[in-house]
């Protein structure tokens, strides 16, 4: 994300993400994994370009 100049932030307001939210988008990342890798996937198709974990968490990847 770095690379690419992008940032974590919550996705109600758009500003930090407080510590136990970060916990759940990290444990999500297995829910996101056990449909066959689905929830990665799901970017592709939602227009906010959340992944299941995102959805989950409240969070969204923004440019800048």
């Amino acid at each position: 994300k770095m690379l690419f100049g992008m940032k974590l932030v919550d996705a109600e307001t758009l500003g930090p993400v407080s510590t136990p939210r970060l916990v759940l988008r990290y444990l999500a990342y297995f829910i996101s994994f056990i449909p066959l890798g689905l929830g990665f996937f799901w970017a592709a198709f939602d227009k906010r370009k959340q992944c299941f974990h995102d959805k989950i968490a409240k969070t969204v990847i923004i440019k800048g």
